[in-house]
């Protein structure tokens, strides 16, 4: 048998390698290829049946991908956190909302992904233009730029880790603003050895991560709504 696999770059270490070599070990006959990518170029090949499973992350309170076809499994609802310079934290303070930093320079990812989309869309709902001066694809990029005081950036839970200058903030508004990441596969593939690494996937999880094993379909995607 054969699984070709895709995840995103901040689960490609700490959640894809452990799995594969996990499930290695238990299917050594199964051929498994891996490739990085980013939601926007997995979902669409996972489709069209170059790719048979991506892990792949979507923001919540953003429009939900159409799902036509495909399958997810919710791996993970992270909180996301506003990382700032100390100096920018006040005394006791753990939450913020966004509105309260409408007049920082703002630091974000690439125009094209949807990390970036969230950033601008949040903000905007809050009332105001973010001032993005500064915008990296990763978030250790982003954290040093926080460290050296040039801005604020939204950044996920599980990349924010201790990080010398840089204070994280819970975001109390908007209210409900998480990233989830799911296990991506098609509806009709029912391949034993990509819901052998499903099941693998689900069972080792991700950091502190949800109950799992709640999945969405296309068929469903239109009924449910989103699941934040």
């Amino acid at each position: 048998g054969r699984v070709r696999v895709a995840a995103f770059p901040s689960v490609a270490t700490g959640l894809m390698v452990p799995a594969l070599t996990a499930f290695r070990q238990r299917h050594p006959d199964v051929r498994v290829t891996f490739t990085e990518a980013e939601p926007e170029t997995s979902m669409p090949a996972v489709a069209d049946g170059g790719l048979d499973l991506a892990v792949t992350h979507e923001y919540g309170r953003l429009p939900e991908p159409a799902l036509g076809g495909l399958r997810q499994v919710l791996l993970h609802r992270d909180r996301m956190l506003l990382a700032v310079p100390p100096h920018l934290q006040r005394a006791g303070r753990t939450g913020a909302g966004l509105r309260d930093f409408a007049d920082a320079t703002w630091l974000s990812a690439l125009p094209s992904s949807g990390f970036q989309a969230a950033t601008e869309l949040l903000c905007r709902a809050e009332g105001f233009e973010p001032d993005i001066a500064f915008r990296s694809d990763q978030y250790e990029v982003l954290l040093g730029l926080v460290a050296a005081d040039f801005g604020v950036a939204l950044v996920p839970a599980l990349a924010a880790v201790p990080h010398r200058g840089v204070a994280y903030l819970e975001v109390t508004r908007p209210a409900g603003l998480t990233h989830d990441i799911h296990i991506t596969t098609r509806e009709a593939d029912t391949s034993p050895a990509v819901e052998a690494l499903s099941a693998l996937l689900v069972r080792r999880g991700v950091g502190e991560a949800d109950p799992a094993g709640r999945g969405r379909s296309g068929a469903e995607a239109g009924r449910a709504g989103r699941q934040a």
